[in-house]
């Protein structure tokens, strides 16, 4: 085994490493800042409103927040496969098509709402699909009891301390 080669490999490794922490640090940071705008948004368009003033759609294109779970139903009727995906997964392809999704943690956001939607249907822990594809929603097996006996400890009223 060449040692120098694998030297070599391990520092590159070690600095594959580093950027890839950077870039999603960075990620996070323009994450956080397009939230903070967004909200900017959503107060001057609430203001306008009260104001009586109709918006132009024109100025309101890229600025209303699409629902994160019409977010994903449109990822799935985007591509022609029909197959379920787990969350992190779906989260990162819409991440990567540059639609935001709000929260500390924006894949258990969009889990959230993927759960409590009945457009969407789970068919293992963390993995969905759309209910219209006709999946089977799988079945739950029985829970077993447990053989443990509960031991509750009453006291009379007449006991002293």
């Amino acid at each position: 085994m060449d040692l120098d080669y694998v030297s070599v490999l391990r520092k590159k490794l070690r600095y594959l490493k580093e950027e890839k922490s950077k870039k999603h640090n960075e990620i996070k940071q323009l994450l956080s800042e397009i939230e903070v705008l967004q909200k900017s948004a959503d107060n001057i368009i609430e203001l306008l409103k009260v104001e009586g003033v109709v918006i132009d759609s024109n100025d309101m294109e890229g600025l209303i927040q699409e629902s994160i779970a019409d977010i994903a139903y449109d990822y799935f009727n985007s591509g022609n496969d029909k197959k379920p995906l787990h969350y992190q997964d779906i989260y990162n392809e819409i991440l990567f098509s540059g639609k935001f999704i709000p929260g500390k943690n924006p894949a258990a956001n969009l889990l959230t709402h993927m759960s409590r939607d009945k457009r969407f249907i789970r068919v293992s822990s963390g993995t969905y699909g759309l209910s219209e594809w006709g999946i089977q929603e799988p079945t739950k097996s029985k829970r077993r009891k447990s053989k443990r006996k509960s031991t509750t400890i009453s006291r009379t009223t007449n006991e002293r301390y």
